[in-house]
């Protein structure tokens, strides 16, 4: 009789258990959603962040207040967000470069990128494009037999050392073969006037809105994209997968990751409600303005992929040798 006591007892605390935790994810939110981004306001992390909250506060019925927390290279941010209430009301705009690069290229973090977090949905990415002189090669292939046959001569620019940019060149290279030397620029912006003057510097991976300035000036094209599919921004570029390298994929992106310990109901209704938004032509249009793809992800999903980018990325820091103090 005891024995039937205890077991009801312990079905009916279960069973309050998931009541109170449907009952909250109903409810929820009841008040102001802060939504952390770890840039200055302007870069295209904190736009297509903006662009995200302000719908989901439409849908969700209360404000999502942005707060910009830069510094550290994002650590500040996730630091901040790690150590949040796990109770849906402190949020953060996580990006490839923080959540996927950082933990193989920092000595110490003052968080674990996957036990600390909790992913929502991805929110936005964007490829890599190679830049060349309009009067240089015209494919992968053509860039492949000339680095080779003039070893040490060929280099290219990127964003700083572990930067998506340098390490998406660096993938290249062992992807291909091609000989060329990276040379890290303080801005992706300073790359487009350094190759368009002539200054020594042969290639530059850069972001499609960058690359299709350097276009515009007449004196650099594009010949190839790190996406699996073509650019919205410049479909004439054709991929790394029509080049013959299937297995290659580099792209940027952003997502929304919430405090590890976040009720799942929770974390499911924002992931929900994310995709939902993230499907609308307006905000589509306006995502498609910065350069990235919308790219709504159940939790699951985006779950499975930033554990597939931290070994990727992983590899690619390892092989180059590649670290940050």
């Amino acid at each position: 009789m005891k024995a039937r006591v205890v077991a009801l007892a312990r079905a009916t605390a279960i069973g309050a258990l998931i009541a109170t935790s449907t009952a909250s994810a109903q409810s929820y939110p009841v008040k102001p959603i802060k939504l952390i981004i770890g840039i200055t306001p302007g870069g295209s992390m904190d736009v297509v962040g903006r662009i995200a909250a302000a719908k989901m506060a439409d849908r969700m019925g209360q404000p999502w207040v942005v707060e910009n927390k830069p510094g550290a290279s994002f650590q500040i941010s996730f630091d901040f967000v790690a150590k949040s209430p796990a109770d849906g009301y402190t949020l953060l705009v996580g990006s490839s470069g923080g959540i996927a690069i950082a933990p193989s290229l920092y000595f110490k973090l003052p968080y674990d990128t996957v036990r600390d977090f909790a992913p929502i949905s991805g929110l936005a990415r964007g490829p890599y494009m190679l830049l060349v002189e309009s009067g240089g090669p015209n494919s992968v292939r053509e860039v492949i037999t000339q680095s080779k046959s003039n070893p040490g001569k060929f280099n290219y620019a990127h964003a700083g050392d572990g930067t998506g940019s340098h390490l998406a060149g660096e993938m290249f290279k062992f992807a291909t073969g091609a000989d060329l030397t990276p040379v890290p620029f303080k801005a992706v912006a300073t790359i487009i006037p350094t190759m368009a003057g002539g200054n020594q510097v042969h290639y530059g991976w850069v972001d499609p809105q960058n690359a299709l300035v350097g276009v515009r000036t007449g004196k650099l094209k594009a010949i190839v994209v790190t996406s699996p599919v073509r650019s919205a921004l410049m479909p004439e570029v054709p991929t790394m997968v029509e080049a013959g390298y299937k297995d290659y994929e580099a792209s940027g992106w952003f997502g929304f990751l919430a405090p590890a310990g976040t009720p799942v109901d929770i974390v499911n209704r924002l992931s929900t409600e994310t995709q939902r938004a993230l499907q609308l032509s307006d905000v589509r249009e306006r995502i498609i303005g910065t350069a990235n793809e919308p790219w709504p992800t159940s939790a699951a999903e985006f779950r499975a992929y930033v554990s597939s980018e931290i070994e990727k990325w992983g590899k690619i820091v390892k092989q180059t040798g590649t670290k940050v103090n």
